[in-house]
């Protein structure tokens, strides 16, 4: 389980994400979905720690993410939209890495063995690890493909919360796109 209650994220005279209530319960996609400088990336990496919230406080399996960052990071994993490996790092070194950055250490035949695993098309894996259980939380502009893969989808506009709505409810699919073109014009 994922919790942010009150996260706010000021940039200088900027308020960057405005007092976000957000939680993600196991086996629940959530789609936090807006414009660029929506408030997106910076919910994802307060979350993640690598950047710190000026207010609000962020709960990972339990664990305060700034009282017990290393437990709290040991439930965390951060997949990016777009990967870019260094020229010569192979995919397991890029692996291995990242999960050190987030204090884990895995021993290679784990790893190797989740790299040899993620041959399905990206769209199966969400539904796969959901019925794993896990919490997720994706950050797109896309509403078409939040609506195919969330639980509950939350739009942002200029770091606050303008919406939150379960994409499967037939009368909140128009509303949504209403408000989504909107934002993007």
């Amino acid at each position: 389980m994922i919790t942010a209650e009150n996260l706010t994220k000021r940039q200088g005279p900027h308020t960057v994400l405005d007092a976000l209530d957000l939680s993600v319960a196991p086996g629940e996609l959530v789609a936090l979905v807006g414009p660029s400088d929506a408030g997106k990336t910076t919910a994802l990496d307060l979350i993640e720690g690598l950047q710190v919230p000026n207010a609000g406080r962020i709960t990972v399996a339990g664990f305060d993410l700034a009282r017990e960052p290393t437990q709290a990071r040991a439930h965390l994993a951060c997949v990016p939209a777009r990967l870019a490996l260094p020229e010569k790092a192979s995919g397991l070194s890029h692996l291995r890495d990242a999960c050190a950055r987030l204090g884990r250490r895995i021993p290679a035949p784990v790893l190797v063995a989740a790299l040899l695993r993620g041959g399905p098309p990206a769209e199966s894996h969400p539904r796969r690890l959901r019925r794993r259980g896990l919490a997720i939380l994706l950050a797109t502009r896309d509403l078409a493909f939040a609506r195919r893969l969330a639980t509950r989808i939350v739009l942002l506009e200029g770091g606050a919360v303008i919406e939150t709505f379960d994409p499967n409810a037939p009368r909140h699919a128009a509303e949504a796109r209403a408000n989504l073109a909107d934002l993007i014009a």
